[in-house]
């Protein structure tokens, strides 16, 4: 039933089991779930406090909790508890493995054992995590870092010291000694809160191929280039909330001086054609993260939902906004405009679930004014 939204009926239900018994785990962890949904956030972490206590070690109440924690910018108890995601059954098909037996690296000098730091999130998230690779000791043999084949070349070439090695689901590391999943590299740095972070630009893009994109686009001072995003990739559990159709975007229509620019790689014909305002397809942008990065530095803004191209505009200190949905990531917190992890990036959310109106009316106001403004 909280798959289909049916919130107020798995909440009678809910509460009927608790009612005929105090102790049972799923009833108070699906009403966590449900509080979560309605963005009730002192009645989720209460219900989830209340199933840790039925089954203190039980994964998916462990993982929840720690994504509460996290949302409200309590980094080092959220990422401590971070790696019960890879237990859990109910997002276990979203996410690649672990190594199991393997000792965890915890920051200890490694005396010669080869270390992997494990892939086992989205593209996003190592994008995100990417700004922790400098801090990692040179080591030999040298320390590998499991990377998703799109972002290969991008790292490549702005951590020089770092071996990366492609990584797919069906094809993981070779032999090492001991592993860290990616999404601990902030425990090791010592993240506990907002404060920090540093949000500056940690990516850059080749400049040569900066230079193709801008003569591609055209060049006017009269002409600002801002490329979009309009939806992740469907197969994700949370692209029904993040997912904002096109016709939603009306009000950037009104925005003067604008030539908008499609970075969907999956964009229809008919989609591009009934956009609500000109929308050019760059149809030669390919999942080559490092062809990307050079085409946002390219633009002068970038409009985009819940993506990688978020993360990636951020880490390159792009001028972004974020429409984000009510239901949101814990990375985006609960209330603010600006996120700790990309300072370039404007957050303007939905106060009401799939309301995207004012969401765009926003973001055209905003568009409207200099970027440097608040970028």
């Amino acid at each position: 039933m909280l798959a289909n939204e049916e919130l107020a009926e798995a909440e009678r239900i809910y509460r009927v089991v608790l009612t005929l018994d105090r102790c049972v785990l799923r009833a108070a962890f699906g009403l966590g779930r449900v509080a979560l949904a309605r963005t009730d956030w002192k009645e989720a972490q209460a219900f989830f406090e209340r199933a840790l206590d039925i089954t203190p070690n039980d994964p998916d109440v462990r993982y929840n909790l720690g994504l509460l924690h996290l949302r409200f910018g309590r980094y080092r108890e959220g990422f401590a508890a971070y790696p019960a995601i890879m237990e859990t059954d109910s997002d276990g098909a979203r996410y690649y493995y672990h190594y199991e037996g393997v000792p965890r690296w915890s920051g200890e000098a490694l005396n010669g054992r080869r270390l992997v730091i494990a892939s086992e999130q989205g593209l996003g998230d190592h994008i995100m995590m990417a700004r922790f690779l400098r801090t990692l000791p040179i080591h030999d043999p040298p320390i590998v870092v499991e990377t998703p084949p799109t972002l290969m070349a991008l790292f490549q070439r702005n951590f020089v010291n770092v071996q990366f090695e492609r990584f797919t689901h069906w094809r993981p590391a070779k032999a090492f000694d001991i592993h860290l999943p990616i999404m601990q590299l902030p425990c090791l740095a010592g993240i506990a809160a907002a404060s920090d972070i540093c949000g500056n630009a940690y990516l850059r893009a080749d400049p040569l191929r900066v230079q193709d994109w801008k003569a591609r686009l055209g060049g006017s001072r009269n002409v600002r280039h801002v490329g979009i995003v309009w939806h992740g990739n469907r197969t994700n559990t949370r692209e029904r909330w993040r997912a904002a159709p096109l016709r939603n975007w009306a009000p950037l229509a009104k925005v003067p001086g604008v030539h908008f620019h499609s970075l969907q790689l999956d964009a229809t014909e008919a989609e591009i054609a009934d956009a609500p305002f000109p929308l050019s397809p760059i149809r030669t942008v390919s999942e080559d993260m490092n062809d990307t990065a050079a085409l946002l530095t390219a633009l002068d803004a970038v409009v985009s939902v819940d993506t990688s191209t978020v993360h990636l505009a951020g880490a390159l200190g792009r001028p972004t906004w974020l429409a984000n949905s009510l239901v949101s990531d814990f990375r985006w917190g609960i209330d603010c405009v600006e996120s700790p992890w990309y300072s370039s990036v404007r957050i303007v959310r939905q106060t009401i679930c799939n309301d995207w109106e004012p969401v765009f009316q926003t973001i055209a106001a905003e568009l409207k004014t200099p970027y440097g403004e608040f970028a």
